[in-house]
């Protein structure tokens, strides 16, 4: 582990490109996507540790968050539990240092969340791509996004988007909300949604629900939340049309630098 580690800092170090002052300070930009700032030796190796545990599980695209569903029960007030968003949106990490955390199934029954996802705009980010998963990390839908010039939440819009299992989302002039934030009111997050009417209309293509209860029963197919939905066909759907709603046991943002199209 500790080569693997001083061979990265090595390789980082050596692809930087160095813009040194008077002071003998240095800025450099790596090849792992990770601003160093020196002053005589100093260099951020958290940043760097965060980067090869994202790493570690897929050499192209790094893991930076994992939601798990059904770990806060119906009385649970834990937004921490009940709301990935909440997670996603805080300036901090979240079981980072927990291994079982990192795993693409359920094991572990708390959220994930890696430093690399902080100071979003300073990483090289290129793409991103989200994954609904089963408890065994196979995937089951999955979209992709251009992150180029985006903080950590404007990636998700449909300007961005690069790949996805949809015909029909792309194509659609005004969908109703196309963000991680989601419909606040209701803790409809990371929320691709096209229309509201009710809630026996209400149509879309994929959200994760974090509210405790929520308000229209297709957002329960399980008590516990969050729950994570989504079009299982390969057009929009009406959400109260079970058999055509999708339910993934994990929801995961992983990440992909520009560094790695050199």
């Amino acid at each position: 582990m500790y080569s693997f580690l001083i061979i990265s800092l090595l390789y980082g170090i050596a692809a930087a490109q160095q813009t040194i002052d008077g002071q003998g300070s240095c800025s450099c930009s790596g090849a792992l996507g990770i601003d160093f700032q020196w002053g005589g030796v100093e260099a951020k190796l958290d940043d760097i540790i965060a980067s090869i545990g994202a790493q570690a599980l897929d050499p192209e695209w790094q893991l930076v968050f994992k939601a798990v569903s059904g770990i806060a029960p119906t009385d649970s007030t834990d937004q921490e539990r009940i709301d990935p968003y909440y997670v996603w949106s805080r300036d901090e990490p979240l079981n980072e240092n927990v291994p079982a955390a990192r795993q693409l199934d359920t094991t572990f029954q708390g959220h994930y969340k890696s430093s690399f996802a902080l100071n979003w705009e300073r990483r090289n980010i290129k793409e991103v791509k989200v994954a609904y998963m089963d408890s065994t990390g196979t995937e089951l839908m999955t979209m992709v996004f251009d992150a180029e010039g985006s903080d950590r939440d404007n990636w998700f819009t449909k300007d961005r988007v690069l790949s996805s299992p949809y015909d029909d989302m792309i194509s659609e002039p005004h969908p109703h909300i196309f963000s991680t934030v989601g419909d606040t009111n209701h803790n409809r997050r990371f929320f691709i949604n096209r229309s509201y009417g009710g809630c026996g209309v209400d149509a879309g293509w994929a959200i994760v629900v974090g509210k405790n209860p929520p308000p229209c029963s297709w957002e329960h197919p399980s008590t516990a939340k969050p729950t994570f939905l989504y079009s299982n066909k390969r057009t929009v759907i009406t959400w109260s049309n079970v058999g055509d709603v999708g339910q993934a046991d994990l929801f995961a943002i992983f990440v992909r630098t520009k560094s790695r199209y050199r």
